[in-house]
């Protein structure tokens, strides 16, 4: 008996190892639709608003351009209206939030966002990289998960947040009411500033894992370990010294939470610099395909682990239930 048990593992473990190739598979087909034209012409169209300061009037149609993007790809869309003080004046701001709902744990969510206003302490706010780059990173992460018709075992939520620049307001808005609703999110990625490479040559890209003192070990880990596997980029661990982004807003609520940046920060952002040509499409892609490979590779990773014993042994199988991979460990207790 003891043989046969064996035998019948060994044939699992075998069958395991092949799933696991066709979910990386399923994983490389997807990000490989990430098209860095596509990123570059949603950089373009924001710039091309002039400013997006929170502050002035076309904040509420920058919203609806990019939440009309989400709906196009087949998302449920809709604007999470706030009210933030600026200047000592309470003014309406609106979050952008997409979603898909999972088909196993749909109660659970991982989230990927990035701030759409912009802000110039000089004149216009085109703010190319800062932060319609991030922005472009989402969309297009979107696009390109809705377009090969996967289905995510968690619910997946895509969102423009709303006047960052000055204080994390939409961020903050979206973390404090998840975590007052006792929300699950599984994980947070934030996309601000992805675009700023002048380097050429690809092999020499690298990006900044933030924050390596807040966000959780684990979730670093995660995140290095799926560079390794599909974008294979220079990943460095940092922490803010100067300024903050919208998955300080998370972590703060207690969710696991990290900011992917661009090595070569961008010197002309809060200016009237901050343009397109200052971008590089494909190192955003390369970002972006990271992204949406966290996702995904997430998506079945933080799945529950049910845990079955059987006799002496521990089994533990996840996720559950599966469809296309399943991991089994067995520990003699």
């Amino acid at each position: 008996m003891k043989k046969l048990i064996v035998f019948v593992i060994f044939i699992i473990c075998c069958s395991n190892i092949k799933a696991q190739q066709t979910k990386k598979d399923i994983i490389s087909d997807i990000i490989s639709h990430v098209n860095p034209d596509t990123i570059y012409s949603y950089i373009e169209h924001l710039q091309n608003y002039v400013t997006r300061d929170a502050n002035m009037g076309n904040r509420k149609q920058i919203a609806n351009w990019i939440k009309n993007k989400f709906i196009s790809y087949g998302y449920t869309a809709e604007l999470d209206s706030f009210q933030s003080e600026l200047f000592s004046v309470l003014k309406w701001q609106y979050n952008v939030v997409a979603h898909k709902i999972g088909s196993v744990q749909p109660d659970k969510s991982i989230i990927i966002g990035g701030h759409y206003d912009s802000r110039s302490y000089t004149a216009d706010a085109p703010g190319a990289d800062d932060n319609a780059s991030g922005v472009a990173g989402v969309l297009e992460a979107a696009r390109a998960i809705a377009n090969q018709g996967y289905q995510s075992n968690f619910t997946l939520k895509f969102v423009a947040f709303a006047a960052e620049e000055y204080g994390l307001f939409g961020s903050k808005y979206m973390a404090d009411k998840a975590k007052n609703n006792n929300d699950v999110i599984e994980m947070m990625i934030n996309c601000d500033m992805i675009s700023h490479e002048p380097d050429t040559n690809h092999l020499n890209w690298k990006f900044l894992l933030m924050d390596s003192v807040s966000s959780p070990a684990w979730l670093l880990s995660f995140a290095r370990n799926v560079n390794q596997n599909y974008t294979n980029l220079i990943a460095i661990d940092s922490s803010i010294t100067y300024g903050d982004s919208d998955h300080t807003s998370f972590i703060n609520d207690g969710y696991p939470a990290i900011w992917l940046f661009e090595h070569n920060i961008c010197p002309f952002i809060h200016s009237e610099h901050d343009s397109i040509k200052y971008c590089n499409k494909n190192y955003a892609a390369i970002i972006t395909k990271l992204a949406t490979a966290m996702i995904l590779k997430g998506d079945y990773q933080f799945l529950d682990v049910p845990n079955a014993q059987l006799n002496n042994e521990l089994l533990l199988l996840y996720p559950n239930p599966t469809s296309d991979l399943i991991n089994i460990y067995i520990y003699m207790i």
